[in-house]
């Protein structure tokens, strides 16, 4: 790899990069993150790096948005190239949308809003993909996209996956940990961008906007700040800082129950969210495994059996029993219908249960809440987890609670198991403290 690279410009790059955005233009590395702050330019960054080789026979590029509103906006991607492009030669057709250059080479736009907007990019093979705002992606659709990026033997045009992101949306916390935690030392550079980088902002008006956002999104918009966390009132991320582990280091003698919340919809709704959790004779809970997806029906049921399959051969391998797998029903006769169905066929081999929650979600919430401030909830370190804690310590004011709904009904299954009486790892028995006939359950129930 060419650690040398020298910032590449052509006459359809028409505004001076600024030193942040042309030490992104420079990275060699097939992926690199420019982000942090809102205002740092990084849209103009992203467009930028897209024209660096438009004059060459044979480039083809790709920037991508998340949807077409965000593309075409005033002062988006599509309008900023076209105000940049216009007495270029470059000639823009609306149909393709994608902009063609005298050398043949073109730049094309699109969006990947949902799972099946797949489809539009198989058989595409591009030089440079740009992914605008990384944070409105899955890390699957990211890599899927990454997966198009080829050429053929003796092309000389480097490959290139770049991605602008800020601090803020739902796919924060895997880029946070791709390109900022795990990506230096695995060929992932980030270059952070400042509002003071910007030359073309006014920086005191924005940061006087941005301060009326309160202290979390200003932390987040002005400063860049990818570990801050909403804040919400019942889970604290302090009380897990010291409770991580490996699933090598769970108990020997475990219960589990993975419960699912089927409160989604493809695009940008809520979560299908399921939660693995394990509990210990000696009263401590673990959340081994999270799953969580946007799918339309179909991909929700293949979702939900794989990962049944997928934890009754894990649990298996560590001498456990399979988990009990847990659904919450509805009160409408669909509701009932629908926890039929995977009874009857989708989860027919397995031990399932429907359940009719009783009080709010706060509620249910509040009891996990009371454990895990006690120290008595641990978490498996996994590729979710950040996320889950996201959404733990914004709860009840973040923008999803499928994964907290999920944790609330695995816990409550495994409190009100009928055997009130499990295996100790000494071979004993003992009373079960999660079973509905111990104190500590009543008291819970209670809260």
């Amino acid at each position: 790899m060419d650690k040398t690279l020298q910032l590449r410009l052509n006459r359809f790059i028409r505004i001076r990069p600024t030193p942040r955005q042309a030490a992104f233009m420079m990275l060699p590395h097939r992926e690199a993150l420019f982000g942090g702050a809102v205002g740092g330019g990084k849209s103009a960054a992203l467009l930028m790096a897209a024209l660096q080789y438009v004059d060459v026979p044979g480039y083809d590029a790709l920037i991508v948005k998340k949807n077409y509103p965000s593309l075409a906006q005033p002062n988006g991607l599509i309008f900023q190239a076209k105000h940049l492009l216009a007495p270029s030669g470059a000639t823009w057709n609306v149909n393709d949308m994608a902009f063609s250059f005298p050398s043949g080479a073109t730049l094309t736009f699109r969006h990947h809003e949902t799972a099946s907007a797949e489809s539009n990019f198989q058989g595409g093979e591009y030089h440079f993909i740009g992914v605008d705002e990384a944070t409105d992606f899955t890390k699957e659709q990211v890599l899927f996209l990454s997966s198009r990026l080829r050429k053929g033997p003796g092309d000389p045009i480097p490959l290139r996956l770049r991605v602008t992101a800020y601090p803020n949306g739902p796919g924060k916390e895997w880029v946070y940990r791709y390109f900022i935690l795990e990506g230096p030392s695995n060929g992932r550079p980030f270059i952070e961008s400042h509002l003071e980088d910007n030359p073309y902002i006014d920086t005191d008006s924005y940061d006087e906007f941005l301060r009326g956002l309160g202290h979390i999104r200003y932390e987040q918009y002005r400063r860049g700040n990818w570990t801050i966390r909403e804040e919400g009132t019942l889970f604290k991320p302090v009380w897990f800082d010291e409770r991580y582990l490996e699933r090598s280091e769970l108990p020997d003698h475990l219960q589990l129950c993975r419960a699912w919340d089927l409160a989604a919809t493809e695009g940008d709704g809520d979560y299908t969210a399921g939660v693995l959790l394990g509990m210990s004779a000696d009263g401590l809970a673990y959340v081994i495994d999270v799953r969580r997806a946007r799918h339309r029906p179909l991909g929700v049921e293949r979702l939900i059996v794989r990962t049944a399959e997928e934890d009754a051969q894990w649990a298996r391998s560590r001498g456990y029993q399979a988990p009990v797998i847990v659904m919450e029903q509805e009160p409408a006769s669909s509701g009932k219908s629908l926890v039929d169905y995977f009874r009857r066929k989708v989860l027919c081999r397995y031990e399932f249960r429907a359940v009719s929650p009783s009080g709010s979600k706060e509620s249910r919430a509040g009891i996990v809440s009371a454990r895990a401030e006690q120290g008595d909830l641990y978490i498996c370190r996994s590729d979710g987890v950040e996320a889950f804690l996201d959404e733990l310590a914004a709860f009840p004011f973040g923008d999803h609670d499928d994964q907290v709904d999920a944790l609330s009904t695995a816990f409550l299954q495994l409190a009100s198991r009928e055997d009130s009486r499990v295996a100790h790892p000494s071979g004993s028995t003992q009373e079960n403290p999660w079973a509905c006939g111990s104190s500590y359950a009543h008291n819970w129930y209670g809260y």
